[in-house]
């Protein structure tokens, strides 16, 4: 994922109901409660710029790196994907 204003990025994982932990790529991200996070562009599942949160709080002194906490923006539970793939019909 991404921090939409100041494009810093890292790896998202769940923690609780409607929260997740984002970890920094950076040693000392420019980010603050509020910012929005987003799907990166580098994502194989989503399209990139997918609003899915916001940060609740930061914790720049985390080892190894720093973390924040994202409210996500709708409760995971109701969260549908679909991939869609170009059709080949057999010759």
């Amino acid at each position: 994922v991404m921090i939409s204003r100041t494009r810093n990025m890292g790896i998202m994982r769940g923690q609780e109901q409607n929260l997740g932990v984002l970890t920094f790529f950076e040693r000392d991200p420019s980010v603050k409660p509020g910012d929005i996070v987003v799907t990166s562009p580098h994502s194989g599942l989503f399209p990139p710029g997918i609003p899915v949160g916001r940060v609740r709080s930061i914790n720049l002194n985390r080892q190894p790196a720093p973390e924040a906490i994202i409210e996500f923006s709708v409760p995971l539970g109701q969260l549908e994907y679909v991939k869609i793939l170009p059709f080949d019909p057999p010759e």
